[in-house]
């Protein structure tokens, strides 16, 4: 068992981008909010039982024991030049496992969901929402508002001979109490709707990254085998980014830290140490240009990057952090939320 500190970017790998002082291995770390070097890589890339649920660790002693005989293998021959690059199936598993054991897809999962339900919550809960909903459904049916006063009559025992007058006073002060009953009933239903459903997200999105790092994805792995895979060495300090994995895809967003089945493949970038890069291409024959790929790495990553040592250009690819690490952009939820939350849909029942 790998303990309760479990890293989500394995320290195999962020040796290579750090460096090494009596035995400890250092790092620069720059996130969105600072940038701080001479990092342990211990303290990098890790969450308490990040890969365990209630208790059980079995997800984290599979990826540990992997990691140790077979990826970290991989990794070192791949640096000195010693790996059979012919051995695709090999290359395509490591890239699948590098690509869904990260925190990658979990954070952008439940920020991308909590995004979607806090504008759930606003738009449907509101107290003008409330109000429009009122106005729609009840205010303009006067049946159902004459039923739904009944009711509240009876349940106050008010007599009789009362009551057309107090339904009078009601349908001809509406637009004066309507709004209050509407504030009241926002300020009720909104805390019951984060405890419903806000606060379930963190461990739905990790039962669902749990449950994807344990079954075998073998259409991915089939898509990745048909690239052809080389390491290039470059003169530049290169960046890890917390996607570790960098797909390029054809289409107006070229570049993700995840594969889609509706993708259309063409490259993978996977820095494995701060000089040199894993590629692999359906084109391996086409022009290939790295010099901004610590940009793309970064855009890519969701929370953070390491490296060696400050490279180029360091503050303004720290701003480029998250530009594409995004499951769905909060443009496209808005977009969602309009075709399925306007007044057609909402207050057509």
């Amino acid at each position: 068992m790998a303990g309760k500190r479990q890293h989500f970017i394995p320290r195999f790998l962020q040796r290579g981008f750090s460096i090494e002082k009596n035995g400890k291995f250092f790092s620069c770390l720059c996130k969105k909010e600072f940038i701080k070097e001479n990092i342990v890589i211990e303290n990098i890339g890790l969450e308490n039982n990040f890969y365990a649920l209630n208790g059980d660790s079995s997800v984290d002693d599979k990826i540990t024991e992997k990691e140790t005989y077979i990826y970290s293998k991989i990794v070192r021959e791949l640096v000195n030049g010693t790996f059979n690059m012919d051995d695709i199936g090999s290359l395509s598993d490591f890239v699948f496992h590098m690509e869904i054991r990260t925190k990658n897809l979990r954070s952008n999962f439940t920020n991308t969901a909590s995004y979607l339900i806090d504008q759930m919550r606003s738009r449907l809960l509101s107290k003008d929402a409330l109000v429009r909903y009122f106005n729609k459904n009840i205010i303009c049916d006067p049946l159902k508002m004459d039923r739904l006063i009944n009711e509240q009559l009876n349940k106050l025992n008010v007599p009789q001979i009362f009551r057309p007058h107090i339904k009078v006073v009601l349908f001809n002060n509406i637009h004066a109490w309507l709004p209050d009953i509407a504030n009241e009933l926002s300020l009720q239903l909104i805390p019951l709707f984060d405890n419903m459903v806000l606060s379930g997200i963190p461990e739905a999105a990790k039962k669902g990254h749990l449950k994807g790092i344990a079954l075998d994805e073998n259409l991915k792995i089939e898509e990745y085998k048909k690239l052809s895979y080389k390491v290039i060495n470059v003169e530049q300090s290169l960046i890890l980014g917390d996607c570790i994995v960098v797909f390029e895809v054809d289409g107006d967003r070229r570049f993700k830290p995840f594969y889609e089945k509706d993708d259309i493949l063409k490259a993978i970038y996977m820095p494995i140490n701060s000089n040199s890069i894993l590629y692999g291409s359906k084109y391996p024959d086409g022009n290939l240009n790295l010099e901004n790929i610590n940009d793309i790495v970064a855009q890519c990553s969701t929370d953070f990057f390491i490296c060696k040592k400050p490279v180029n250009n360091m503050n303004e690819i720290q701003k480029s952090i998250g530009v594409n690490s995004y499951l769905l952009s909060n443009e496209f939820v808005d977009e969602i939320l309009s075709d399925l939350i306007s007044d057609n849909v909402l207050f057509s029942h």
